[in-house]
Formats: C-alpha cells, structure tokens, sequence
C-alpha cells in the first residue's frame, strides 16, 4: 500500500524526514481511499502522533491495489485554546476541519486528547463533561459531519467518549487517576450477523497475545456497548470493553492507543511525572509497564495494525443507506449503526 500526503500539508515533509515513504496526494490513483485524521493530541506529542498513525496505517495492508490519501488536520480552535491555557505559542499550520470539509471522504480518524482533567472536574460541577475542552465546538461539528456523510469512523482513546456522549448522551466514567501502561485484553465471541472482516479480525486477536498501550482517566463500561448497541471485539481482564465497534463494523472504538511508537510512551510517562512533581496531577497507576524499559520491538503493534486492517477492509464494503437515530438526548446515532442492538453482544 502506498500512503500518500498533499505536499502543501505539514505531514508530508514531516514523514518524508522520519523515513516514511509517503507520496504526493496528486499522484493517487482514482481507487484511493481518503482518510480525513483529526488530531487532538498535545503540541508536544504532535510529531509523534502523526508519525505513529502513519505507519500503522501504512503497514495495515500489504494490498499493493490499495491506496490511501490521509488530509492531516486540526478541530477550529484547537491550538488558539491550547496556547492561551499553556501561555506558549503551540499554533501550527496544519490545516482546520473547516478548510478540509469539502472534501468527500472515505474513513475518518480521531486522535485522543489530553482532556479527561477537564471532563473529571466538568461532571463534578456542571454536569457537562466537554465543557472547556480545547476545540470541543469544531468536534461537534466533525461528529455531525461524519453522520450526515456515513463516514465510517475511527476514535482513538478520550475520542470515543466524546463521540458516544455526542451521539448517544453516554457521560464518560472518569477513573480517577491516570490509567498508564499496557492493558492485557481478550477477544470475545461475535453473535447475530458479523460482518466477515470483524469476524476475520477476532478469529486473529484469539490466536495472540494481546496488549494495547493506554494512557488515560476514563473507562469504559459494558453497559457503554449495550446503550449504543455496539459489539465489544476485545476486553480487559477486569470486564471493560476496550474495542468496540458499529454492527456493520464501518466505525470503531479503541479505548487504548495503538498508535503510540516506542519512545511515546515512556515520553508521555516523563511528562505526567514532571505534572505530578509539581502538583498538576496525580501519580499515574502503573499497569504492566516498568518506565525506560519498553524498548523497541512495539509489541502491541500487530494488534494495533490488525484493527486498522479490519476498519480499512469496513471501508472497502459497500455502504448502507444512512441509518434512522437511535432515541437519545441528542437524537442521532454513530456512523454505521443501525442502532438496532439485535444482535449486539453484550457482557
């Protein structure tokens, strides 16, 4: 598979200089799947971030005939609230959603984001968890888009959340301190009408070994599957969903990161050490990670490349008609469900 970046978007040079072979968005051929990536992540992990979805999109599928165009950009906002709150200069000149909209896409990603603080304190005294959280405007408006377009969806980390509260009214559960490490996860069996790509995708999780890096303050729970009537593909030891998907399997939910590459973990680790040594947040919990000594074999990488392999072969199926909302606070439902639970497999 051939990745390919407009050459006017930051990505580009910034992946062409860290060895990734990407090309040039205008030498696509006319069967390309483009991919719109949101990125909420900090400036400080922003190189990174890029970097680790690249490659796992790239090494997705060995499929020579497939190629993606991946349009790198930002929520409106995003930066201009990020450097008013840290009194730094953190703009960039990746492009806004509002300058990329136009674009008819395929498949879209959503980063995480350092929010849950936020969130946390935002249900503790307004009862309204995004409230304040950098760029939270613009992601309404990128979640409204992908249901009226049928996009199939990818949310990474705190993006789920946000999607499910957007979508279905879910609250997110805040877990207090800071879940960090390499969450151990089980597939679960499929039930009612499986979509052959996420049939293909558990029968290979079975076989594994399976562990996602994660870093974040929310969990999700098994009520979180039944109430948006999504599938749980994998599980943690204690219950918790941590991927899940639409019934048709076109939209996805990654409560871990399985971007991150092996230097991004012990760096953000740095980071929340350097906050809880000066009082800005709590000692993270440490979950079968020892600091320093991740190394380089990236071994929850496979796993991670096998989900974006089974959500890029959700995007290759034909697409249904949209689908009618499911009742919710805000009237409409995921991209992709049906918002039928028949079927649903719930734990």
């Amino acid at each position: 598979m051939t990745l390919y970046v407009a050459s006017d978007n930051p990505a580009y040079q910034t992946l062409r200089d860290k060895g990734i072979d990407v090309q040039s968005a205008d030498k696509a051929g006319t069967n390309a799947k483009h991919v719109l990536l949101i990125n909420q992540m900090p400036f400080d992990a922003l190189d990174d971030t890029i970097l680790g979805w690249a490659d796992l999109i790239q090494k997705s599928t060995k499929n020579p005939d497939r190629d993606v165009i991946v349009t790198f950009a930002e929520p409106d906002g995003f930066r201009a609230q990020e450097s008013a709150a840290t009194n730094r200069e953190t703009q960039t000149k990746y492009p806004t959603f509002s300058q990329v909209r136009d674009v008819k896409y395929d498949g879209l990603i959503v980063t995480g984001a350092n929010a849950e603080k936020k969130i946390e304190k935002n249900l503790r005294e307004h009862h309204d968890p995004f409230r304040g959280v950098f760029g939270w405007a613009s992601m309404k408006e990128i979640f409204k888009y992908a249901a009226a377009e049928n996009c199939g969806c990818f949310f990474s980390c705190v993006s789920g959340p946000m999607a499910l509260y957007h979508y279905n009214g879910i609250e997110p559960k805040i877990a207090g301190t800071k879940l960090f490490g390499r969450s151990k996860l089980r597939a679960v069996d499929q039930s009612g009408n499986v979509p052959s790509h996420i049939q293909r995708l558990v029968d290979w999780l079975k076989r594994q070994d399976v562990f996602l890096p994660m870093a974040r303050y929310f969990r999700y729970e098994p009520r979180m599957a039944r109430d948006a009537g999504l599938r749980t593909i994998l599980k943690a030891e204690n219950g918790e969903p941590a991927l899940m998907s639409t019934q048709d399997g076109r939209t996805m939910f990654c409560a871990p990161h399985p971007e991150y590459r092996e230097t991004q973990i012990d760096a953000e680790y740095a980071r929340d050490m350097e906050a809880f040594g000066r009082g800005a947040q709590e000692r993270p919990q440490l979950i079968n990670y020892i600091p320093g000594k991740t190394g380089k074999s990236l071994p929850w990488q496979p796993t991670g490349v096998a989900a974006m392999k089974s959500w890029m072969d959700g995007l290759d199926s034909s697409k249904p008609a949209p689908a009618p909302p499911r009742p919710s606070r805000t009237a409409q439902t995921p991209p992709g469900n049906s918002g039928d639970p028949s079927g649903a497999l719930y734990i």
